[in-house]
């Protein structure tokens, strides 16, 4: 297949890119499926967790997200506000697995209808935050106003904006009520569960792949550390860095196991942030044109 010249000097293998993304997509979820369904280790206990410690996890998810379009805004500037404020919308919907959520409590209840107005509440919610992180970035021009502006937003997004659009739409979900059952395919799930799990959790994969594409030319030019700073960056913007480190502690289980609970989502992510970044790097064979200070330098963007 012929290739394809990008923006900053990289040609992409296609063939090679989209076997690694397959690849990428299996042994990601695999982690969580054989830890839940093989293993036995019971799913992630996230009841009892305090605001404070939801507060913590979307302060650095949103630092990572005023980081991410830092980096992004070489290509996304070209475009109107309202457009990257639906970009940056859509990517973080699809690496929070929105869509798929909806989806598969759609397949295991077949409460469609029920399970599209419950998923309403958090896209609107994720469209506000994009819109506020792409119209405050621009005007943070060093990592402390980063973390200030970060620190704010979740402030607004945990204590504001959720408790207004959950309150709002309560209405709407206790008349739709009717429509929602239990689940139809319990646990442990065949493959009426499985095979739609695996397929749709190709949001995830190809939202960070695209995050890579946008981010890897503000990166550092060093292979080892431009690893870290991509899957620092995908696990603090899935925000799944935290909740092994201190949801856990808010588990009613004892500590070991609400950690190892917890851990499915953690080292699920983290295989996906590596492969991701593998991926590209062997299939894009990108490098910057340009070395230019990013915001993981001394100096802001």
């Amino acid at each position: 297949m012929e290739l394809q010249r990008l923006t900053w000097n990289a040609e992409v293998n296609w063939p090679r890119l989209l076997i690694g993304m397959l690849m990428t997509l299996i042994v990601s979820l695999s982690i969580h499926v054989v830890m839940l369904q093989v293993l036995g280790i019971p799913f992630p206990d996230f009841a009892g967790v305090s605001a404070w410690a939801s507060f913590l996890n979307a302060w650095f998810a949103m630092l990572a997200l005023i980081i991410f379009c830092s980096l992004a805004r070489p290509r996304l500037a070209r475009f109107s506000a309202i457009t990257q404020c639906v970009a940056v919308f859509v990517l973080y919907a699809m690496l929070k697995e929105s869509a798929r959520s909806i989806v598969m409590n759609g397949v295991v209840t077949t409460g469609w209808g029920y399970d599209v107005l419950a998923g309403v509440p958090g896209l609107v919610s994720s469209f506000v935050l994009a819109s506020l992180v792409v119209i405050t970035t621009p005007k943070l021009r060093g990592i402390w106003p980063k973390v200030a502006g970060a620190a704010a937003i979740a402030a607004v997004l945990i204590f504001v904006v959720r408790p207004l659009i959950q309150s709002g739409f309560a209405p709407v979900l206790k008349a739709a009520a009717p429509l929602d059952h239990a689940e139809v395919y319990p646990f442990p799930y065949g493959w009426q569960a499985l095979i739609p799990a695996y397929l749709t959790y190709a949001e995830p994969v190809i939202a960070c792949m695209l995050l890579a594409v946008l981010v890897w030319q503000g990166l550092s030019t060093k292979p080892g550390i431009r690893m870290l700073q991509f899957v620092a960056l995908v696990l603090l913007v899935k925000g799944m860095l935290f909740p092994t480190f201190v949801y856990s502690f808010y588990s009613r289980a004892r500590l070991p196991l609400a950690m190892l609970s917890q851990s499915q989502f953690f080292l699920e992510t983290l295989a996906l942030a590596i492969l991701t970044a593998l991926v590209w790097q062997f299939s894009g064979n990108s490098r910057p044109a340009v070395s230019q200070p990013g915001v993981f330098a001394a100096r802001g963007n």
